[in-house]
C-alpha cells in the first residue's frame, strides 16, 4: 500500500503578485551586479525602528504599501488553483507568505480581508523581523517539517531561488515576470537556476503548470 500524499500550501508572496508594486529596480541591479545571495539560515534581525527619523519613514512606508492596489487576476488565479486541485483530489491550503514587516501587517490583515483573500488564505505568514527572505526560508522549512509539500508563488528571483534551493523534491516556487525576472538578465547573471523554480508571465499561466503536474503525477 503507497504513503498517503502529502498536503500542499500554496504560499503566496503579496508584493508583486497580489497587490500592484513599483518597478523592481533595485532587485534588478543587485542581480546585474552580481550581488550574493544570502545564505542559507540566516538571522531574521529585529525590526525596531527609534528616532523621529526612522519612525518618519516607517509611516511613510506603512502609507505607501497601504496605497497599492490589488492585482485582481491574482486572486481570481487562487480560485483557478483550488478548482484544479479539488478537480485532482489534492488537499491544498492557501496562506500569504511576506517579508512586509511587524509596522504593515495591522494595515495588510485589513486589506487582505477587504479584498477578499482571506476566503482562501488560512494563514498569514508575514516577516516577524527585518529581513525578508530569511523569513520566507524559516516559514518554509517549518512547513516541510509539518510533512507538507509547498508551492510558492514570487515576482523576486533572489527569494524564489533561495526558497527553491530549500527542496528541490517537495518545494515547486512560481517565478511571475518582471524587470528583475527576464529570462535573459537571470541567465546573463544568475546563471543555471533551480529545476523546480518555474518562469510564468502571469498566474493563469502558473495554475496551467499546477494542473499539468497534479494531472501528472508529478507534485
Amino acid at each position: 500500500m503507497s504513503p498517503p500524499e502529502r498536503g500542499i500550501v500554496f504560499t503566496n508572496d503579496l508584493d508583486g503578485v497580489h497587490f500592484k508594486a513599483p518597478p523592481p529596480f533595485r532587485t534588478a541591479i543587485r542581480i546585474a551586479r552580481h550581488a550574493p545571495l544570502p545564505k542559507p539560515n540566516g538571522e531574521i534581525g529585529e525590526y525596531l525602528p527609534h528616532g523621529i527619523k526612522e519612525i518618519a519613514l516607517s509611516r511613510l512606508s506603512v502609507y505607501m504599501h497601504s496605497r497599492r492596489s490589488v492585482n485582481k487576476v491574482a486572486l481570481e488565479g487562487l480560485g483557478l488553483f483550488k478548482e484544479i486541485a479539488e478537480r485532482n483530489q489534492r488537499d491544498l491550503k492557501f496562506a500569504a507568505l511576506s517579508g512586509r514587516e511587524p509596522d504593515k501587517h495591522a494595515m495588510t490583515e485589513d486589506r487582505l480581508r477587504k479584498s477578499g483573500h482571506m476566503d482562501y488564505f488560512t494563514d498569514l505568514f508575514l516577516n516577524q523581523g527585518s529581513r525578508g527572505i530569511p523569513w520566507k526560508e524559516s516559514v518554509i522549512k517549518g512547513l516541510l517539517e509539518k510533512g507538507q509539500k509547498v508551492v510558492h508563488i514570487d515576482d523576486d528571483p533572489r527569494a524564489g531561488i533561495c526558497i527553491a534551493r530549500i527542496d528541490g523534491d517537495n518545494v515547486l516556487v512560481y517565478l511571475t515576470r518582471n524587470l528583475s525576472t527576464h529570462p535573459t538578465l537571470l541567465k546573463r547573471f544568475m546563471g543555471e537556476l533551480p529545476p523546480n523554480l518555474v518562469l510564468v508571465r502571469n498566474f493563469r499561466e502558473a495554475a496551467i503548470d499546477f494542473s499539468q503536474r497534479l494531472s501528472e503525477g508529478r507534485l
